[in-house]
Formats: structure tokens, C-alpha cells, sequence
């Protein structure tokens, strides 16, 4: 593919060639203006210009142009060295820093549904719900049961002593009481309706409990019901309310004005970004070292950690609260968040962000050979094998009963770099994976540069 920028002889703008479809757009470049919005940041691309309408608090930050964490990507030495951005409040460039403490100011506001809403309405629904389940009536049921304490002792027909046995009783055996006068008391045989008297000096009486009846507030007064009903309602509807609020001060809206060529333009950005999802295996670099004696390592003379890239879509915004109506690319890393929008890269850990216009950021591209070790992604390239362990000549190393023969594979390395401190390597298991995107943000970067 072809990219290529070429002035005007006659009306002086700048004009962009997409040789590879054989589009050509152009775009007067007339300037950029800053006025005064209530509702956003607005972007017109489009061949009338480009202009940038946003709205800026009076106390924008100073420049700061921090140094990035190391220079250059050639790692020589046996230290270990981490790949990653710097901190985020330094990696921001000067054309992004209104727009980033922007965005940072909306995403960190408090929420009013959180401290309004949510906790007071869960601490008042407990409250009156936990008052409406006490038990405020009771209704118990008990029986009197007779234990024998003596050994041996007559039941009789009658409460006399001179009264026939019915039967005899032992020791610790229960009867239920159908009447007691102390003296004497009735209780129930085995037989339904069957009753014997007993001396009552001759065991115990015990109260047992044959059931309880509880009944609580919501139970006892309906109105009562009705009214936590109601609270429930009315909370629900508040939280409603305090979201929308919630929305409209945390909201960002950022709206693109695209022309047909400008969007023809942009859909060749995400169909690139689409081709670049197209391989198979997305890695990150975490670490690289350098190798004192390769033969340990197959001959290798970097080591490097890395870790595949889980996340990616073609359409991902840094915030809930962002709004915007085009689509923008996302490739989530462990430790940073890229999003990719037309004219700048968005970086996210937590609730930081930093932004950095194409312009400068510098994307290497470098084929690399990586001994793999892991399987072999179905679009790698096998270019050669060696063994894990290898002699002086470059064979296998006989000392070692396990040394296998590994594949070296052909990948594409892609070093995001900026001189405010970003510093990301992205590997694709597809040579080339990733050309047609790079290729397509340095375009927009020189653009951004002749503006």
C-alpha cells in the first residue's frame, strides 16, 4: 500500500492520497478555533477543514514533557527491563491535555446515586423492613405431662385407694394430665379417651409446648405493607432520577462530523483495525532480557515476557460517560487500555487517563524470529527450528536427555512510543498483522503535523 501528502499549487491545503483503493481525499486545511460549549467537544473532519470546537476550564495545566522510562528498544544487557508507559499524568501531550482533564474531571465526580441514592435507600429499606418483621404477637399452646419418680406405682380406676389397678407404671414414664387435683391426677392411657388416676405425690408435672403462633407488623396492619411498598417505589424512582443527574454532569459528549470522504476514510481505519483481530494470537511484551550464553536458550539472544492480549474490540469507549458517534478501536492490555480515535490515542489505568495526539506517537515495525515454545498459532510463518539446548556448532546439545526441537516462527513487533513516555510492544502471530493500521495512524499523524 501507498500513503503520500502533497501541497497544492493553487489553493495551498494539504492534500491525503489512499493510493491502495484509489481514493483520494483532500482536506483544506483552514486552521483550528476554540470557542466556548455547553454541551461537549465537537471535531469536523471534512474537506472544508478541520476544526475543534471544546469546551475548556480557564486553568489549563502548563506543559510538562516528562522523559519516557528508558530510551530505544534494544535490550543488550542481563537486566531485566519492564515495557510499559510511564505514569499517565506525564504521557499526555500538549494538544491532549485539555480534553484528558476533562474527561478525568467528568469520570471522577462524585456520584450522587452512590451518596444519595444507593446507600441511604438500601440503610432506610432494611431499617423499616427489619421494624416490619418484629414479632409484636404471640400465641402459645402448651400440655401438662406427668413423669413417674417411683418405682412400680398403680394407676387406678378411681382417685381412692381402695379403687381397682388398671394397670401398673414405671419409673420415668410420661402421661398426659387430663385433670389435676393435686392430690390425685388424671391422666390419659394408651387407648383413645382411656383415662387412670395416679397419686400426684408420686411424680412431676411439666409444662410442655405444643405450638407457638407468632405473627409480626406486616402481618397485623396491611397499612403497614402498603406503606414499605410505597418507600421501595419512591426509592427506585429517586435512584432514577439521581442516574439521569448523574449523566448529564458526568456526561462527555465528543461528536465526530465526518463528510462522506472523511467517512469513507474512517471506515478504512476500522476495516484495518478489523484485519489487524484477523490473527490468531495478540501479544503483549511485559520484560526483555538480555542473554549471557545462548546455548542455554536455543540461541536466543533476548528474552522475552509476554502475555496474550484478551481484550480487543472493534468498539470500546474509556468511560460509561464518554459519548461519541463513531466507532473506536480498543486493545486492553494488563496494565493500560488503548482506545483509538480518529485524530488521538486514549490511555486508561483505573480512573487516569492520558491522551496523545497520532502526530506524536512513533509505531516501529520490526519481523522478528521467536523460538516458540508454546503451540504454533494456525497463521505463524515456521521459518526454522533449533533445539532448546545447543552446542557451540548450532545442534542439539547431547548432555541433555529432554532437548526437544522448538520452531522458530516469523512475527511482527509494533513499538507504540512517544517522547512524553509511552511505551508498549504488541506482537501479532501473523507477519504483517498490524501494517495496514500503523501504516494508516502515521498518515493521520503527518497530517496532524502539517496542520
Amino acid at each position: 500500500m501507498g500513503w503520500s501528502f502533497r501541497k497544492s499549487m493553487t489553493a495551498g491545503p494539504f492534500r491525503l492520497s489512499f493510493s491502495k483503493s484509489g481514493l483520494g481525499l483532500s482536506f483544506g486545511v483552514k486552521g483550528a478555533r476554540v470557542r466556548m460549549s455547553s454541551r461537549g467537544t465537537y471535531v469536523t473532519l471534512g474537506a472544508k477543514g478541520i476544526y475543534y470546537t471544546q469546551r475548556i476550564d480557564s486553568n489549563t495545566p502548563s506543559p510538562i514533557k516528562p522523559q519516557p522510562i528508558y530510551p530505544g528498544n534494544e535490550v543488550s544487557d542481563g537486566r531485566l527491563h519492564t515495557i510499559t508507559s510511564a505514569d499517565l499524568d506525564d504521557v499526555t501531550d500538549v494538544d491532549s491535555q485539555a480534553f484528558v482533564k476533562e474527561l478525568e474531571s467528568k469520570e471522577n465526580k462524585v456520584s450522587y446515586l452512590k451518596i444519595l441514592g444507593i446507600w441511604p435507600t438500601i440503610a432506610l429499606v432494611l431499617f423499616v423492613g427489619l421494624r416490619g418483621l418484629v414479632v409484636v404477637k404471640t400465641n402459645e399452646r402448651y400440655k401438662t405431662e406427668f413423669t413417674i419418680t417411683k418405682a412400680n406405682i398403680h394407676i387406678r380406676s378411681a382417685p381412692s385407694k381402695e379403687s381397682d389397678v388398671i394397670r401398673n407404671a414405671r419409673e420415668q414414664e410420661k402421661f398426659n394430665v387430663r385433670r389435676d387435683t393435686l392430690e390425685w391426677v388424671e391422666v390419659y392411657l394408651g387407648k383413645i379417651g382411656e383415662t387412670g388416676f395416679v397419686r400426684g405425690d408420686l411424680g412431676r408435672r411439666e409444662e410442655v409446648l405444643l405450638y407457638r403462633e407468632t405473627a409480626n407488623r406486616f402481618q397485623l396492619e396491611p397499612v403497614y405493607g402498603w406503606l414499605f411498598f410505597l418507600l421501595i417505589v419512591l426509592s427506585l424512582a429517586w435512584c432514577v432520577y439521581l442516574k439521569r443527574v448523574d449523566r448529564r454532569r458526568k456526561t462527555l459528549e465528543l461528536v465526530y462530523a465526518l463528510d462522506n470522504e472523511v467517512n469513507s476514510l474512517h471506515k478504512k481505519f476500522l476495516e484495518y483495525f478489523n484485519e489487524f483481530l484477523q490473527s490468531k494470537k495478540i501479544w503483549q511484551q511485559l520484560h526483555a532480557r538480555g542473554v549471557d550464553d545462548r546455548k542455554y536458550h536455543g540461541g536466543a539472544s533476548l528474552l522475552v515476557s509476554r502475555e496474550a492480549v484478551k481484550m480487543i474490540a472493534a468498539h470500546k469507549l474509556p468511560s460509561v460517560y464518554l459519548k461519541t458517534n463513531v466507532a473506536v478501536p480498543f486493545i486492553g492490555l494488563r496494565n493500560t487500555e488503548l482506545y483509538f480515535f480518529p485524530e488521538r490515542i486514549i490511555l486508561k489505568r483505573g480512573k487516569e487517563f492520558a491522551g496523545i495526539f497520532y502526530k506524536n506517537i512513533n509505531v516501529s515495525i520490526k519481523n522478528v524470529r521467536f523460538i516458540e515454545e508454546d503451540t504454533v498459532p494456525a497463521d505463524a510463518q515456521i521459518v526454522d527450528h533449533t533445539w532448546k539446548y545447543i552446542n557451540k556448532s548450532g545442534g542439539p546439545d547431547r548432555r541433555f536427555s529432554n532437548n526437544r526441537r522448538i520452531p522458530i516462527c516469523l512475527y511482527s513487533e509494533y513499538h507504540f512510543e512517544s517522547d512524553s513516555g509511552m511505551q508498549e510492544v504488541i506482537t501479532t502471530s501473523k507477519p504483517g498483522g498490524m501494517n495496514d493500521f500503523v501504516a494508516f495512524l502515521k498518515v493521520v499523524g503527518e497530517f496532524q503535523a502539517r496542520m
